[in-house]
């Protein structure tokens, strides 16, 4: 005859709100650590600067991987992590793509478009650089997960104030 666990033991095998948004943005913070950013390697004479070497590979700086997951850690922790935070879903969805639209205008109105630099025999020479699809990654999943955690401060502090204005005094 099998017999059944009891509900209490399971209940507490069973980790918590807390510490799955803390498991997540764990493994955030190690991507951060080994996903590392594409880097021009140039062999060649002492002295070749790193705008000379990304001019002559093609390769440009980047945020790289590690940067955008650790913002969608966030985001997920952020999920996992507060009860209630979809709840209503349609305002909390509006308020993470208005929140996610500002930051992606504001990284790309506020971004680096060219990078300057000295060569190696002290000429000034300019790249052109185009929008790091990292960074907007980055700046959409942070600028959603705090548009939706501010409607969700909002509304509580609404229903904190309703409560307070009804109370008997």
């Amino acid at each position: 005859m099998r017999r059944a666990i009891p509900v209490a033991i399971v209940r507490d095998m069973v980790p918590s709100r807390t510490a799955w948004a803390f498991l997540t943005l764990a493994v955030g913070l190690v991507a951060v650590v080994f996903i590392g950013t594409p880097t021009a390697g140039c062999l060649g004479p002492l002295g070749v600067t790193p705008i000379q070497c990304s001019k002559a590979t093609g390769i440009l700086p980047t945020v790289g991987l590690g940067l955008p997951v650790l913002a969608g850690a966030v985001l997920v922790a952020a999920l996992v992590g507060v009860p209630g935070l979809l709840t209503p879903l349609r305002q909390r969805f509006i308020a993470a793509a208005i929140g996610a639209a500002v930051a992606t205008a504001a990284y790309l109105a506020l971004r680096p478009t060219t990078w300057t630099g000295p060569t190696s025999t002290g000429e000034l020479i300019s790249l052109a650089l185009p929008p790091d699809v990292g960074a907007v990654a980055t700046a959409t999943m942070l600028g959603g997960a705090a548009g939706l955690v501010g409607a969700w401060l909002a509304a509580r502090f609404a229903y904190r104030t309703r409560r307070v204005e009804r109370s008997p005094r």
